[in-house]
């Protein structure tokens, strides 16, 4: 991902370089999925959802990861699946996969003309694949401690995109550097 971003381009030596990154990375999440599937009280749950269920759920947690990194309020440690009284799926949580789409395809759209933008979200999406596509992370929906290094990615592209915002706009320097400053403190 930073090779891409800083346009370098990939040979056998930049491969060469990652190997050992590569191999750690591979050892660790093969150890730490055998724990979490033989070990996690998720696996049951695993067995009772549907694919189309875990497609749903994982589009769900897709927009909540986002809303919970624009607004971070209540946090948990684990949230549960949602549910009516009933004990079925809300029908609000079967279009949310829609909305998932629609973000995925707007992002896109924006990054494709703009690496910074492309390297944020990037940095997000590869960040929060593990805990988003595989419901037998934990018995709960999603975790807030699984957001924390992804949004860095987030915030990377809203911070670029604030500064190149506020390059555009025609007015003194020392104003421009006061609101921009204000902008950037708030996100």
């Amino acid at each position: 991902l930073l090779d891409a971003f800083c346009q370098r381009p990939l040979s056998a030596k930049s491969w060469f370089e990652k190997t050992p990154f590569l191999s750690a990375a591979a050892y660790l999440f093969f150890i730490s999925f055998n724990s979490i599937v033989r070990e996690s009280p998720a696996a049951a749950l695993h067995a009772v959802l549907s694919p189309f269920q875990k497609f749903v759920f994982t589009g769900h947690a897709l927009l909540l990861y986002l809303l919970k990194a624009l607004i971070p309020y209540p946090l948990c440690a684990c949230y549960p699946y949602p549910e009516t009284p009933q004990g079925t799926i809300p029908s609000l949580v079967y279009l949310s996969p829609i909305g998932a789409a629609l973000v995925l395809w707007a992002w896109y759209r924006v990054a494709r003309r703009n690496r910074h933008i492309f390297f944020g979200g990037l940095f997000f999406l590869i960040g929060i694949t593990l805990p988003l596509g595989n419901i037998w992370m934990n018995a709960g929906l999603l975790s807030d401690r699984y957001m924390y290094l992804p949004s860095v990615g987030l915030f990377y592209a809203a911070g670029w995109l604030a500064i190149s915002l506020g390059n555009r706009i025609e007015m003194p320097a020392v104003r421009k550097n006061f609101f921009r400053n204000i902008l950037l403190s708030f996100i």
